[in-house]
């Protein structure tokens, strides 16, 4: 009789010990379980989840976490009818300084690296966890980094993410790294986006209540226990957020700020000072810590906002037919002006963590320029691709007339901790459900 059972080992690459938060399964039973955790640079004993009597097969789950809050979710099937399958995925605040794989066979196949043999059995799964960051910069990153920030001790900087538009320094502060969210002002309404978050539970786009975060209490500039710094040009012109990172690759805590869009990088404490951040203004000490499996539950409520059955067929319908009335010389206009005011944004300010700076640039004025009729075109993108073309949003609040149609939430509104994707989202279906309503 063929074995249908899972045989798992999990490899931890890194100088962190994992936990286990959670184990389970759909079909099978487990024959021997993971272990509650995985001391640094070893790998697991092989546990095994095994099939029932009977046509069952095995399917199962395990996640493991790592501080500060990264959550790695394993999942491995050994179906009794239909293919094997099997992956692993990462979600938390510091995701991006690690890397997964695995590596895959079935009975006594050869192992299959990042792939999973769709038949046969049992199923065997090594999988890795691995630390690619943090790195030293560049040659090229440190005359940048010397050239933004002339306070910056660019010789005791770290790498410990890379450039990307997907989540900013705001974000990156409260414990998100899947989206953007702009720095609030005056210096009143910056403190209260942290002394709230904990606070923030609504309702989202499909009926789901969430918690945003975690909650800080605020400190004196530059306090001793703090966790978190604010920056400002101004109390009413904040610009910035900086966090103090707790880390196995660290003898010590660090202070570390994702730069906009580009790096996130470990620095001394005033090290960003000068004309770009302005100087600290605020600090802020965390009042609990932020369980891993929540920002992993948020970022996966994110996801869903993002898809596009978000929006309803009429929705979809009816954006069709608007972008199907813009002339083609009009879509190539704002094709050609929307991809150079991006460039200009990636030549000029990325470093900047508020899309709203972007619309301070000559570029962005020729985009206003096109008029009205390409606010369609702004809308299938905020609808279609939020997660990539949400600094649109900029545009549509720059071309729609209508107060009412603009999507603006008070200091103390939960929506807030959604980001500018989201905003971008609902900025959408505000417009389309105003015209659907007509």
């Amino acid at each position: 009789m063929s074995d249908f059972s899972c045989y798992i080992t999990i490899i931890n690459n890194t100088a962190e010990t994992l936990t286990t938060t959670g184990y389970g399964n759909s079909w099978g039973y487990w024959k021997s379980t993971p272990p509650s955790s995985i001391a640094p640079l070893t790998q697991t004993g092989q546990f095994q989840l095994s099939d029932s009597s009977g046509p069952s097969g095995s399917t199962g789950w395990v996640n493991v976490a790592a501080a500060p809050g990264v959550l790695f979710s394993m999942n491995f099937n050994d179906p009794w009818s239909g293919s094997n399958s099997c992956g692993i995925s990462m979600s938390g605040p510091a995701q991006s300084l690690f890397s997964v794989s695995y590596a895959a066979k079935t009975g006594s196949g050869s192992w299959q690296q990042n792939s999973c043999p769709s038949g046969g059995h049992p199923l065997y799964v090594n999988f890795s966890i691995s630390k690619t960051l943090p790195r030293s910069p560049t040659a090229t990153e440190v005359a940048a980094l010397k050239g933004l920030f002339p306070s910056l001790n660019t010789g005791a900087v770290l790498v410990c993410g890379e450039a990307s538009t997907v989540y900013n320094c705001i974000a990156w502060s409260l414990g998100i790294s899947y989206t953007w969210i702009n720095p609030p002002s005056p210096l009143s309404v910056f403190q209260t986006l942290y002394n709230t978050a904990a606070d923030s539970v609504h309702g989202g786009g499909s009926g789901l209540s969430w918690r945003a975060n975690s909650d800080w209490s605020t400190l004196p500039a530059q306090s001793s226990s703090a966790s978190i710094d604010g920056w400002g040009l101004s109390i009413t012109n904040m610009t910035h957020g900086s966090r103090l990172l707790q880390s196995a690759d660290f003898r010590s805590a660090v202070w570390t700020s994702k730069l906009g869009q580009y790096l996130l990088i470990t620095h001394n404490r005033t090290g960003l000072s000068g004309t770009n951040y302005g100087s600290i203004l605020t600090s802020f000490a965390q009042v609990r810590p932020l369980p891993a499996a929540l920002v992993a539950d948020l970022e996966r409520r994110h996801e869903e906002l993002m898809s596009p059955e978000v929006f309803t067929e009429a929705e979809h319908d009816t954006l069709e037919e608007l972008v199907a009335e813009v002339p083609d010389s009009k879509k190539a206009q704002f094709a050609a002006l929307y991809a150079k005011w991006l460039q200009a944004i990636d030549e000029r300010i990325p470093f900047s963590s508020d899309t709203r700076d972007g619309a301070r640039l000559p570029e962005f004025a020729e985009l206003v320029a096109l008029g009205r009729e390409i606010l369609p075109l702004v809308v299938d993108r905020l609808c279609n691709h939020p997660q990539t073309d949400f600094r649109l949003v900029v545009l549509y609040d720059a071309l729609q007339r209508e107060t009412a149609d603009r999507v603006q939430y008070d200091p103390a509104d939960p929506h807030q901790f959604e980001g500018e994707p989201a905003r971008a989202v609902r900025s959408a279906k505000l417009w389309l459900g105003t015209l659907l309503a007509r």
